[in-house]
């Protein structure tokens, strides 16, 4: 009989759910820097955020985490690729380097801490991604990725 994957919450640390919202958070530091804040958010556009980090995190962090942090944030970043138009492709394509790494971040802080701060760290992620206007060009799409990619080798290197 095939084993379900069980949720465990276990009991939660003030101290790392902290450390795993501010990591989230981190990664905006230097994009959002250089863009436009976006007005008009609500109540829903927050909620959804974080009801879409909670699903993330469940099915590529708890489901397919055992496939690795290389397989499934490679897979996390390619299911951000928007088939919208070829132009959305495209520019979603800029993108796929700074969805991995997050990807990685993300699987860290699961491995490390659990299911909980994983999605701390996604959900203040995402909270913080739709406050602003992403700029579509290669030169964002690099900062972007860097800054991720500096967020997710800190907290190996000082965790």
């Amino acid at each position: 009989m095939p084993r379900v994957a069980t949720y465990t919450w276990g009991r939660i640390r003030a101290g790392h759910l902290l450390e795993a919202v501010a990591l989230g958070a981190l990664v905006h530091l230097f994009a959002a820097s250089s863009s436009t804040p976006f007005h008009g958010l609500t109540a829903a556009s927050y909620a959804a955020a974080l009801l879409t980090a909670l699903i993330e995190e469940m099915f590529f962090r708890h489901t397919l985490g055992g496939l690795g942090a290389p397989l499934s944030s490679l897979l996390f970043s390619l299911f951000h690729l928007s088939f919208r138009s070829p132009a959305y492709l495209a520019v979603s394509a800029l993108f796929v380097p700074a969805f991995f790494a997050l990807g990685c971040l993300f699987h860290e802080i699961y491995v490390r801490r659990g299911l909980v701060y994983a999605f701390a760290a996604h959900g203040a992620f995402n909270m913080v991604a739709i406050s602003y206007m992403v700029d579509a060009t290669p030169a964002y799409a690099l900062l972007y990725t860097l800054s991720a990619a500096t967020v997710y080798v800190l907290y190996r290197v000082y965790a």
